[in-house]
């Protein structure tokens, strides 16, 4: 069989989407479809790839990828201290560039393209789909988001589709995203929801990663209930090796991902990790931070200056080195979101390490919660818990200290409706209905 998929994001640009996709496209060919990807280009990738059935183009990106370039901010608070004077000073210039092109971006552009900021990609997307479409005929389309410009590739393209199915991939919901909104909602909320039923409507099927984002959507479209399935989300890594007893001086606690101040606010963890500093030894404690920290550097700056070293914020790093920050790890923590239908992607992978899980939750319906309910490893904190303080704090220094034990065959079975094979099948199922292929969300929900 044939497919083309519409993804913006692929490897080896990393995020969430680019993971999933990259894996899934790579299955495929390995069991014998072809797969033809588009996706954007960013400086430093081939424009080109072919891997035997799996053939990548990358297109658009010079103009977008320099605003990118110019707009995008560092990932760490503060510069290493054996910078030189000329370097700071270059710094600083850089920085204040970056604030004015940022802030005119803002008044703006940010005010006006629809759908997303990825919106310049569509014409050529849709130049090279086109002509893909009339060289061959496909079994199936799969439109990828985020962002939302992947459909709209695909609702430009559905008279070249033929008898094609069209699977439309929801990462991330466009039209109830109140959170890092993808474009100015105050004049643009009703069109993104008329848009997204249309790109409903029209489509075969509409995957979602999660039940919560599946029953918000069903209650959004009622008449697209029947075309919305849940597929879990993807592991990226092996299991194991099952956790180990702890050995680390110090501890390491580990938080892997983005922040957000709206959606994955810190302060709770901090808040948590400064109460567990007065009952364990200071220098018997770390918690390290991977990834951006966005809009919340003033939150992690004034803890920098309470907890001192104790708190070590390393941020962006390369993939290599988060996978390895976690395996050094002696407990995980995650932040859930303040949206129950969205799920952080990440919180698989920390899954399948086995390792002891710290999860804080910010709201009652927390979909990390509800992922790890039965993971045999997990210790769910939510804020209004946090009222108990003394209580609290005694359960979660008792379970860094003593985490439940898991043995490589249970982990294994939680594990198994998470891995490539089965979450390529599943979307095999949606895109060609004939094929029989087991349901992996049985399992999970089954064990839930």
């Amino acid at each position: 069989m044939r497919f083309l998929v519409l993804a913006y994001s692929y490897p080896p640009t990393v995020n969430p989407r680019a993971v999933r996709w990259g894996a899934i496209a790579q299955r495929w060919a390995a069991m014998g479809h072809h797969v033809d990807v588009i996706s954007g280009w960013a400086p430093g990738q081939p424009r080109e790839e072919c891997h035997n059935q799996l053939h990548i183009r990358r297109v658009g990106g010079n103009l977008t990828e320099r605003m990118r370039g110019l707009l995008r901010p560092g990932g760490a608070i503060a510069s290493p201290k054996t910078d030189r004077r000329s370097s700071e000073t270059q710094h600083v210039g850089r920085h204040s560039l970056k604030k004015i092109a940022r802030a005119c971006h803002d008044a703006t552009w940010k005010k006006l393209y629809w759908p997303d900021s990825n919106c310049l990609w569509q014409t050529p997307a849709v130049k090279t789909a086109g002509r893909l479409l009339e060289e061959h005929r496909y079994d199936a389309v799969v439109s990828v988001s985020i962002p939302f410009t992947s459909h709209l590739v695909a609702h430009r393209l559905r008279s070249q589709m033929r008898n094609a199915t069209w699977l439309v991939d929801v990462g991330d919901p466009f039209s109830f995203m109140d959170q890092c909104t993808p474009n100015n909602t105050a004049l643009y909320r009703g069109k993104n929801t008329a848009w997204e039923h249309r790109i409903f409507r029209g489509s075969s099927a509409v995957s979602v990663t999660s039940d919560e984002t599946a029953d918000r959507y069903r209650d959004l479209f009622p008449d697209c209930a029947d075309k919305i399935h849940v597929i879990p989300p993807l592991a990226t890594q092996p299991c194991g090796p099952v956790n180990r007893q702890l050995q680390s001086e110090p501890l390491k606690l580990v938080y892997t991902g983005t922040l957000y101040r709206d959606i994955r606010n810190p302060r709770f963890l901090f808040e948590l990790f400064g109460e567990m500093l007065k009952t364990i030894p200071r220098r018997g404690l770390e918690l390290h931070l991977y990834g951006l920290v966005n809009d919340c550097s003033d939150i992690v700056a004034t803890y920098q200056r309470k907890f001192g070293s104790a708190l070590r914020v390393h941020g962006t790093v390369p993939p290599a080195a988060a996978q390895q920050a976690v395996a050094n790890a002696d407990v995980l923590i995650n932040l859930g979101n303040s949206t129950s239908y969205q799920l952080p992607s990440k919180i698989v992978d920390y899954a399948a390490t086995g390792k002891p899980i710290l999860n804080l939750t910010t709201i009652d319906h927390d979909s990390s919660a509800a992922f790890l309910c039965t993971h045999p490893a997990t210790m769910t904190v939510r804020h209004n818990d946090f009222l108990d303080q003394e209580r609290i704090i005694r359960d979660v220094v008792g379970f860094i200290a003593a985490p439940p034990t898991v043995d490589a065959a249970t982990l294994f079975q939680w594990m198994s409706p998470f891995t490539v094979e089965n979450i390529a099948d599943r979307y095999l199922q949606l895109v060609v209905p004939t094929e029989t292929v087991q349901d992996p969300t049985t399992i999970w929900r089954n064990a839930a």
